[in-house]
């Protein structure tokens, strides 16, 4: 429970760029986000509408991402010719990125968890989303 909170508090909340050697933070979200819908699916691919949804997006900035990672060897982009959707797939070199990637963050995470409570984790990630809510709220009253 408490990683959980910890890895969606870094990976959504706040900006760690510090933390990202081997990619960068939108490119680790959306193959995170594939790799995710493919745990979930039971599948070895995810499904670009699929996707676009859990990470909030359109399916035409969804595209442009999927793109981007192809054009850099992250994915493969096809079509399901049955289901006449596309879906990607993570690369070996994704892969093998995300590892390392993970690696760094688990590291950041131990730090974090031998340093400082449970508690007080949970406390700083339940006080940080009322926070958030509340700036969420004050920009759609403009």
């Amino acid at each position: 429970m408490v990683y959980e909170a910890v890895e969606d508090f870094f990976l959504n909340k706040v900006d760690i760029g510090r933390i990202f050697d081997f990619m960068e933070r939108s490119e680790y979200l959306l193959l995170y986000n594939v790799q995710k819908c493919t745990e979930v699916s039971g599948e070895d691919r995810a499904y670009t509408s699929e996707l676009a949804k859990r990470m909030k997006l359109s399916v035409v900035e969804t595209s442009r991402a999927i793109k981007a990672m192809e054009d850099k060897g992250y994915v493969t982009w096809q079509t399901d010719e049955n289901k006449e959707r596309t879906f990607v797939k993570l690369t070996g070199k994704a892969k093998e990125a995300m590892e390392r990637q993970n690696e760094k963050m688990a590291k950041a995470y131990r730090k974090i968890s031998s340093d400082i409570s449970a508690d007080d984790i949970r406390q700083a990630v339940t006080t940080l989303e009322k926070m958030r809510e509340i700036i969420k709220e004050t920009s759609l009253e403009q």
